[in-house]
């Protein structure tokens, strides 16, 4: 009797009232997301605060003597500079422009060391087109690694720095050729070829028809240069490398 009492029962259904939200919980939803990755050292941007005074109401003048003062005059390149001799050799896009200047540390110590005798450099009657700055290592010398880096460095100088988009662009290609010619005859006759085609598009500017002069489109593949440079790293034994046996701890 019990179990048709129970089987006549009907079947108790769970019922589920929703919980009211709390006050707290619905703010949470309208309350702005934290950023997953906040600057660190945001905390550390200093923020300009002026004296009540009158004559501190503003930023001040902003021209005195020579010096010219804009709030945003901020650099758009986070790194060192170069000296003005690189600096007005990479903006005419002319002259020597070696691989090895756009490593970091090597322009840093440039930068440093050209701060120190600037006085020197300014006073000097010496040919200013003659570089007398921090010793640059060769770009005999780079390892691939170097190489890798310093090419990296150049495009983002030329594209962020200088503005020079297209040049950029043509590095990148330039710097793909290399690196086909690497994969097939190895590093040194990509090296040949990477600095022979680079220090002669800095070095003479293209003479056009109508007599303009416009700078050397390094995109372009030169086949007679990369067979040039397979010759002389032939005749060195220096084929088949995948790094360069000169560089420092090289092998």
């Amino acid at each position: 009797m019990f179990k048709s009492l129970m089987s006549a029962r009907p079947p108790l259904q769970a019922t589920l009232n929703p919980v009211p939200a709390s006050a707290e919980d619905l703010s949470s939803k309208t309350r702005p997301k934290k950023p997953v990755n906040p600057d660190p050292y945001a905390k550390y941007a200093l923020i300009p605060k002026y004296h009540e005074d009158e004559e501190n109401h503003s930023d001040g003048e902003s021209v005195v003597g020579d010096i010219q003062f804009n709030t945003e005059a901020v650099p758009r390149h986070d790194k060192m500079g170069f000296t003005p001799y690189f600096n007005k050799n990479i903006r005419e896009l002319k002259g020597p422009i070696p691989l090895t200047i756009f490593n970091k540390a090597w322009k840093n110590c440039a930068i440093l060391y050209y701060a120190e005798k600037r006085s020197k450099f300014e006073d000097s009657s010496s040919d200013r087109n003659h570089y007398t700055g921090y010793p640059y290592p060769s770009e005999w010398t780079q390892s691939f690694s170097d190489w890798t880096s310093n090419h990296q460095n150049f495009y983002s100088t030329l594209k962020v720095k200088y503005n020079f988009k297209r040049m950029a662009n043509w590095l990148l290609a330039h710097k793909a050729n290399a690196d086909a010619i690497l994969a097939k005859d190895g590093f040194m006759v990509a090296l040949h070829y990477n600095i022979q085609v680079q220090t002669k598009a800095f070095a003479h500017c293209v003479a056009l028809a109508d007599g303009s002069q416009l700078v050397a489109n390094i995109s372009v593949f030169r086949s007679k240069i990369a067979h040039s440079c397979y010759a002389t790293a032939r005749k060195f034994d220096e084929l088949d490398f995948t790094d360069n046996p000169y560089a420092e701890n090289g092998t």
